[in-house]
């Protein structure tokens, strides 16, 4: 394992590439810690999921150790609420449409997963910068609101002139915190592209966390990575909330606009959450509790959060502010 400070004093650890032969499905618990894949878990129905993800890439699984560029001018952050409906199981915010799950009392979320296909993205009007960010996390809501988001996801942005659009995609992660925040952190070896389907993996302790080990699949193309993520000084995991996102993040300083990304699928959308002892633990679908509505300033909806099923979650582009 190598420990790498990156700009700004963001701190992360990375995996040696496992063994020619490896497989998650069948690696003992100590190759599976040593090369950075998440432990296999001893419940069924975690056990069950873990396997169809890894089976989906196991005859053709490339593992890369990962490179990382921290981007002090985008951040991925908070969502500032403009009105929010728990009765109607509808939250409004600013930045955020998705899905959003509360951990049950007195248990803390230690691990989310999520699925999605990487969408493209096109500018509503010529000569503006537009986008979009999709991603999964642990926390940023809940009562009171954890002021903290631990988060990994992809940037979708595109630009148009004339007939000629720009387009960039690529992976990152984030654990945001507005006093120590210093930016996301791009995997800059990782490709991704329109059409990609994507699997992540958050994996920490629970509550008081201060760092999240990460499995980040790229299922189109076969290639994973991993690494641990730590927060910076003075920041914990509260584990109260979990969610499946579409956002709109902040870029040099203002709240982005909006790129036009049609709709996302999130599917396998599980969080599991634990008494501190660990004792007891409960799996909370992203599609059994909360949907977010993206509002401009102006209380338009720019983007509907939807849930579909129990483990689905649907975001869909309404319009530009």
């Amino acid at each position: 394992m190598t420990r790498i400070t990156l700009d700004g004093g963001v701190k992360v650890r990375t995996f040696s590439p496992p063994p020619p032969g490896f497989h998650p499905l069948t690696a003992s618990a100590a190759e599976l810690t040593k090369h950075g894949f998440p432990a296999r878990p001893d419940r069924p129905q975690h056990l069950e999921r873990y396997g169809r993800l890894f089976d989906q890439i196991k005859n053709r699984f490339h593992y890369i150790e990962p490179t990382f560029q921290v981007n002090t001018k985008r951040r991925h952050g908070l969502a500032p609420k403009r009105d929010v409906v728990v009765q109607a199981g509808n939250e409004n915010n600013l930045i955020w449409s998705g899905g959003l799950a509360f951990a049950p009392p007195g248990e803390s979320f230690r691990w989310i997963v999520g699925q999605w296909m990487v969408p493209n993205v096109n500018a509503p009007t010529e000569n503006q910068d537009y986008y979009s960010a999709v991603w999964i996390g642990i926390d940023g809501d809940g009562s009171p609101q954890s002021l903290d988001v631990c988060q990994v996801g992809i940037n979708c942005d595109v630009s148009r002139s004339g007939t000629s659009v720009s387009r960039s995609f690529y992976p990152w992660w984030e654990w945001y915190q507005e006093s120590a925040d210093t930016g996301e952190v791009q995997i800059t070896n990782l490709a991704v592209g329109p059409g990609d389907t994507v699997s992540v993996v958050i994996c920490t302790a629970g509550a008081g966390a201060t760092e999240a080990t990460v499995f980040f699949a790229n299922l189109t193309s076969g290639v994973g990575t991993s690494f641990v993520m730590e927060a910076q000084p003075g920041v914990n995991l509260v584990g109260n909330s979990a969610e499946w996102v579409v956002e709109r993040p902040t870029v040099d300083g203002q709240i982005s606009m909006l790129a036009d990304y049609g709709e996302v699928f999130f599917s396998g959308c599980d969080a599991v959450s634990y008494l501190p002892d660990g004792s007891s633990s409960e799996v909370v679908g992203g599609g059994t509790e909360v949907y977010i509505d993206m509002v401009a300033f102006n209380t338009n909806i720019l983007s509907h959060g939807i849930l579909i099923a129990p483990t689905v979650v649907q975001c869909v582009y309404i319009g530009s502010e």
